[in-house]
């Protein structure tokens, strides 16, 4: 129990530090529906293959208007270790595109983990800003943003103190759209300027002393 319960609180903690794809970057139409699945996470070595950490999650949306999309997550990895965390969020556009100027989305959530063995409770909102093009022509739309992520918790593992408490992640990704079935790969720096040495894990660092990389695959499923 000891064990599951450190596998467990490791777990929690690099959920907190941004393992997760951009749920929604568009909205979705009035009425519409979508149910998805995520694949992804920080990359590591793993003996001698680089790959993510396969992180997955549940998600589901509607569309309240033609401008805003509520949305809801479940993190499935996180619960099979005794972890259950959600996100709860919306997303609305704020600028449609112009030509090559971009459409923009901002998508403020909250992100609430709870270790079912010992009862440890974690808050961790959310606010990403984004910036799309779509290109109908081709069915698809490319995009880039930042996820920033508040820790508001006072102490971190180990009843060390928190004196990180913004923690930005640049991001750019790729969606192909069909009729009822969207797919979508997701490129992500996490960590943007802490140290990624003497850590547990043995990230993927190519961007050097701070920070590590993350890679994610999505896909949705459209409900009229």
């Amino acid at each position: 129990m000891k064990i599951r319960r450190k596998i467990a609180l490791l777990l929690m903690l690099a959920i907190a530090a941004s393992c997760s794809t951009s749920k929604f970057v568009k909205p979705l139409e009035k009425g519409e529906q979508a149910a998805g699945f995520n694949l992804g996470g920080p990359i590591i070595k793993m003996g001698g293959a680089i790959m993510p950490i396969p992180y997955t999650s549940l998600d589901y949306a509607f569309g309240l208007s033609n401008k805003t999309t509520a949305y809801g997550s479940i993190h499935t990895t996180a619960l099979a270790y005794g972890v259950f965390q959600a996100e709860l969020g919306f997303i609305s556009n704020l600028k449609q595109q112009n030509g090559l100027c971009p459409a923009i989305s901002v998508s403020p959530s909250m992100n609430f983990m709870v270790d079912m063995y010992v009862g440890n409770r974690y808050y961790l909102p959310q606010l990403d800003l984004n910036f799309y093009w779509e290109n109908k022509s081709k069915n698809r739309f490319v995009y880039t943003g930042l996820s920033s992520y508040f820790d508001i918790n006072r102490f971190k593992a180990h009843d060390e103190k928190q004196t990180h408490h913004w923690f930005p992640c640049p991001k750019i990704g790729n969606t192909f759209v069909r009729s009822k079935w969207n797919y979508n790969i997701e490129i992500k720096y996490m960590g943007l300027g802490i140290s990624n040495e003497d850590i547990i894990v043995d990230y993927f660092k190519p961007t050097g002393k701070t920070g590590v990389m993350g890679i994610y695959f999505g896909i949705v499923r459209k409900i009229k």
